[in-house]
């Protein structure tokens, strides 16, 4: 019987809220509008109120999470990369709490540069993901993948391929940072586009 690990769970759903806090702490020195959205130039181009950006957003995400972790436990086997599913169960939180220091830093007016914040922390969960993935067996993959893989010789070329693809992928975003901002965008736009190509052979070699 398949089970839901209740104390990850818990805990991730936790550090979620956590932010909150910070909120709290700040909510007088904060405006009524608060920037939740900002273009490669930095420049905001989407507002909410400072209850939802400091309250709904955790909140939002903490239910997100919820729902991921139980989705997670329901499809595995049980053998999957225990170490793997953790990890993962952790990105939820990680981007909540990059999130609201963004927002929180916008809105007592101090200048951070988003694009190179954003695009280091998501190329370091990229090499996170690309060391893993790989590790991940034939057994254990049809669990976690849809649909599942038929073939091992097939899945274990499209693993390795798709783990490298991650960690170039991770330091191309990191390097991308002492670029120009469309620099930026047109790496992202390829690696995007390489790992949806790998998926597409994918899907066709495993019919």
């Amino acid at each position: 019987m398949k089970k839901i690990n209740f104390k990850i769970l818990i805990i991730t759903f936790i550090a979620c809220l956590l932010p909150i806090i910070s909120g709290i702490l700040y909510y007088d020195m904060l405006p009524e509008q608060i920037a939740v959205h900002f273009d490669i130039n930095n420049t905001p181009d989407r507002y909410a109120s400072k209850e939802f950006a400091l309250f709904g957003i955790p909140i939002l995400l903490g239910i997100l999470q919820v729902i991921s972790c139980i989705i997670s436990d329901l499809r595995s086997d049980g053998k999957t990369n225990i170490k793997f599913i953790e990890i993962v169960k952790w990105f939820i939180p990680l981007i909540n709490f990059l999130v609201y220091f963004i927002i929180i830093q916008i809105g007592l007016g101090n200048t951070i540069d988003i694009r190179r914040t954003v695009l280091v922390f998501i190329g370091i969960l990229f090499i996170i993901l690309g060391n893993y993935i790989p590790k991940i067996n034939f057994t254990s993959s049809k669990a976690i993948m849809h649909p599942a893989p038929k073939n091992e010789e097939t899945y274990r070329k499209f693993s390795r391929i798709l783990g490298y693809s991650f960690v170039f992928g991770g330091f191309l975003m990191a390097l991308s940072t002492i670029f120009s901002p469309i620099i930026s965008a047109i790496l992202v736009i390829a690696i995007i586009l390489s790992i949806i190509i790998e998926l597409l052979y994918y899907l066709k070699q495993n019919k």
